[in-house]
């Protein structure tokens, strides 16, 4: 039997990234991935210690009346305790920006290993709001 609703094709190639982040004592920073909606992304970060967090998105188009606001959808958060790592897979629930932030609310560096594999057209890094292309990093 043909079953349905199991296989989504995807316009390109699956892209890989794996990166380090060193986040000093109070420092924040977000990684995000542009995806399509229904695009897929696994993922694992781990850290060397516990931090905050919150994996959000960002749609192109927000919904009616949040038009010209800084509207974001979370699907992940824990500010409170905080977590040193988190795994799983991501399906975009719309096109857009899609990623974490985490911060450090230590007194130390904490050092993050993110790897990915999924759907996208980029990486964008924002670090005291100043954003920057980041390239996937593609082991040959």
């Amino acid at each position: 039997p043909t079953i349905k609703d199991t296989f989504l094709a995807q316009p390109g190639r699956f892209q890989f990234d794996a990166r380090e982040i060193t986040l000093t004592p109070a420092e924040g920073m977000e990684i995000k991935y542009n995806m399509k909606k229904g695009a897929g992304l696994v993922y694992s970060w781990t850290a060397s210690a516990t931090l905050s967090y919150e994996f959000h998105g960002e749609p192109d188009v927000k919904p009616a009346g949040k038009q010209g606001t800084d509207y974001f959808e979370s699907y992940e958060k824990d500010d409170q305790v905080g977590k040193d790592q988190s795994h799983g897979v991501f399906t975009a629930p719309s096109t857009g920006i899609h990623g974490w932030f985490w911060e450090n609310q230590t007194g130390v560096p904490i050092t993050i290993k993110l790897v990915t594999a999924g759907y996208y057209d980029y990486i964008l890094r924002n670090q005291d709001d100043v954003k920057t292309p980041l390239q996937p990093s593609d082991p040959k």
